[in-house]
């Protein structure tokens, strides 16, 4: 990430929210930049944060862009979300005309697909099934009715009216008001890089990004795919940093989950164990997760006796999270929490409503398996509310 890009766009938009690994929401203006370490200046003095525990800025006076005009919406092979007002093709290179403006040229075997209409409800369902299927061969879709349905063959130039397409070793002229999508067959596609972040424009398109560089008040840079791009700096409204570092923990499908009420499980009603299920995100009771007067937007909330058990992705070398009994049930709730790795006792102790939160930072290199198991304490599960906020793994 060049440290000038970031720069740039802060001084620029003065107005900015940097939130890091540890949790925190720091809003002011960047200050101060070096290769290790961002100065920001809020109402209760500067915070100096190293680069690398950025978890993502947010310009908060980016307006968004008008999609107005917008006819295509193209997906890249390394995961980039573009939009575009035109585009066509001739020969091996598209060329593209930006939503909100600018001008691309994208080598076909960049791009997996196209689709000339926003698919919504049972055409969104139908889209989604096509893109699974075999690409030896490119695909073009066409509505027939209500439904979606495609071709296998070769596809050629494309203007603003006429798709080419080569079926069975004949040339077909397709009128474009009748193609819905385009899917670019497999081979000989660029192996992507990997990426270190996701820009999200004003537009709303997103583009990973494996390096970035300003030069004046434009961004340069080179999709994992290997495109070059170049964008104005003023058009950026976030820079996600987590991607491939951080995973948070509810954004992880459990590999089991487990709820026992305190007066055993023999006649517990399904609606009960639906209501005593843990949220993701939310408090148990619907509304923000909060721990001594601070809101959180990420997080897993839960009800004891609640046992979940993540199968963890590679790599990842340690958790966090800030845990103790949910504002709203306090002063009550008194809970005990294990945390195991592969079966091993990470992490115990006991958390009521009337201590403070807690941090909670676990070394858990070479686990496969992480169970979180919140436990009765002292008082039943009278109030046992308990919180796991900003639950994650990083590498």
């Amino acid at each position: 990430m060049s440290v000038l890009l970031l720069v740039a766009l802060l001084t620029a938009t003065p107005d900015a929210q940097v939130q890091t690994v540890a949790g925190d929401s720091i809003h002011g203006q960047v200050t101060a930049l070096t290769d290790d370490t961002l100065t920001v200046a809020t109402t209760d003095g500067d915070r100096t944060i190293p680069v690398k525990e950025l978890v993502g800025i947010t310009v908060a006076a980016a307006t968004p862009a008008s999609a107005q005009g917008t006819t295509a919406w193209i997906k890249l092979v390394d995961g980039s979300r573009i939009s575009a007002t035109a585009y066509t093709v001739t020969g091996r290179a598209a060329n593209v005309i930006l939503t909100g403006g600018g001008e691309l040229e994208i080598p076909t075997r960049q791009i997996d697909s196209v689709e000339f209409r926003e698919h919504a409800g049972p055409a969104a369902a139908q889209w989604e099934e096509i893109t699974t299927k075999d690409r030896s061969e490119d695909l073009i879709v066409v509505r027939k009715d209500d439904a979606l349905d495609f071709l296998s063959g070769v596809l050629h130039d494309i203007s603003a009216d006429i798709v080419q397409f080569e079926l069975d070793g004949e040339m077909r002229r397709v009128k474009r008001p009748r193609v819905d999508g385009l899917l670019y067959r497999d081979q000989n596609r660029p192996r992507p890089t990997p990426a270190r972040g996701l820009l999200t424009d004003t537009a709303g398109m997103q583009w990973q990004a494996a390096s970035l560089t300003l030069d004046g008040d434009v961004i340069r840079l080179r999709t994992p795919a290997g495109l070059e791009v170049t964008r104005p700096a003023a058009n950026l409204a976030r820079i996600d940093f987590s991607q491939g570092n951080l995973q948070y923990l509810g954004d992880l499908k459990p590999e089991s989950i487990n709820w026992t009420p305190y007066f055993g499980d023999a006649n517990v009603s399904p609606a009960s164990r639906v209501f005593y299920q843990p949220r993701i995100d939310r408090s148990l009771d619907g509304g923000p997760l909060q721990l001594d007067g601070k809101e959180y937007a990420k997080g897993i909330a839960a009800h004891s006796r609640t046992e979940l058990t993540y199968r963890l992705p590679d790599k990842y070398r340690s958790f966090h999270a800030i845990v103790g009994i949910d504002d709203r049930v306090r002063p009550g709730g008194n809970v005990h929490l294990q945390i195991l790795g592969d079966d091993r006792l990470l992490f115990e102790g006991t958390l009521t409503g009337k201590d403070a939160p807690r941090p909670v930072d676990l070394d858990i290199s070479g686990v496969n398996r992480l169970k979180l198991v919140v436990d009765f304490g002292d008082d039943l599960d009278v109030g046992d509310a308990l919180d796991l906020c900003e639950a994650r793994i990083l590498k």
